[in-house]
């Protein structure tokens, strides 16, 4: 788009699994690819694995699927494989990653929910894991919050700088890391139930509500 009346499509470069983040400055990007792993358990502990991907009613043949993060550094019509960092652990499913210069965000999830006939017995867990500068040679984790104060669930992310802002059931969520060793957490109410859709422009973020409106929050 350096010619906005004239775009074009440069040729593809081959990495490894999706793009999910990119930094044009240091033509560094993040990708994830998964890897499949069969497992020999009962139905039920296996759906009720975060990393759950199919199970086989023949064969009792549980399949899991691992994702890792990768850094990729492009240069011209090649990418070269940087490093690769495990955020799952063994009990945990990766469910989106956003980035931003100098900041990367992912949210894993922990446990499922359970219920029973008086309620709910057992709370799914979700963390807010952040990397600091993303443009070197390594990934580096620097905090993990445990967002479960912010809600039922979570829904979409957006990386604005040193903050990670995402839609919750209960408002905005606001995950301030201008520190990456101690990032603050907090949820800003909302005039609605959750945001439809959420952009961002510059310092302020645009919740749109439905019927409730438009909502903005500068930072």
């Amino acid at each position: 788009l350096s010619d906005p009346a004239a775009p074009g499509s440069l040729p593809p470069v081959n990495v490894p699994g999706a793009v999910v983040a990119y930094d044009a400055a240091s033509e560094h990007a993040i990708t994830v690819d998964f890897q499949l792993q069969a497992v020999t358990v009962p139905e039920e502990q296996c759906w009720m694995n975060p990393q759950f991907h199919d199970y086989d009613y023949e064969t009792g043949r549980c399949l899991l699927a691992h994702r890792d993060l990768k850094l990729v550094e492009l240069a011209g019509s090649g990418a070269t494989l940087v490093d690769t960092y495990d955020v799952e652990g063994t009990d945990g499913a990766l469910r989106g990653v956003v980035g931003a210069p100098g900041r990367l965000y992912a949210r894993v999830s922990h446990g499922y929910d359970v219920w029973a006939e008086d309620g709910l017995v057992e709370l799914s867990r979700e963390e807010l894991v952040v990397f600091d500068a993303w443009d070197g040679g390594e990934l580096d984790e620097t905090a993990r919050v445990d967002a479960r104060g912010s809600g039922y669930w979570l829904g979409r992310m957006k990386a604005m700088g040193n903050r990670l802002l995402f839609d919750a059931d209960n408002g905005l969520g606001e995950l301030d890391a201008t520190d990456p060793v101690n990032p603050q957490l907090q949820v800003h109410d909302l005039y609605g139930y959750g945001c439809s859709d959420l952009q961002i422009s510059g310092n302020t973020a645009y919740c749109a509500m439905g019927q409730y409106g438009l909502q903005s929050f500068s930072f």
